[in-house]
């Protein structure tokens, strides 16, 4: 079971990556190349983040407790 305290980690690095997602569709609709770069590394680190948050979260579920 996964504490209360990586819930509230992983729904907000979930909402940074819904929110990077975001400014990378709207990046891609202006075309402009150094925005378009920006944006994806933006999505990617947030990936990133989440990725490592729900390691974390299933590896030590208990480490802070509810």
């Amino acid at each position: 079971m996964i504490s209360e305290t990586y819930w509230t980690i992983l729904e907000h690095a979930n909402r940074e990556l819904a929110l990077r997602f975001e400014k990378l569709k709207k990046a891609r609709a202006t075309g402009d190349p150094e925005g378009i770069k920006q944006a994806r590394m933006e999505y990617l680190r947030a990936l990133q983040v989440l990725y490592t948050d729900a390691q974390s979260a299933v590896s030590q579920p208990m480490r802070f407790k509810s």
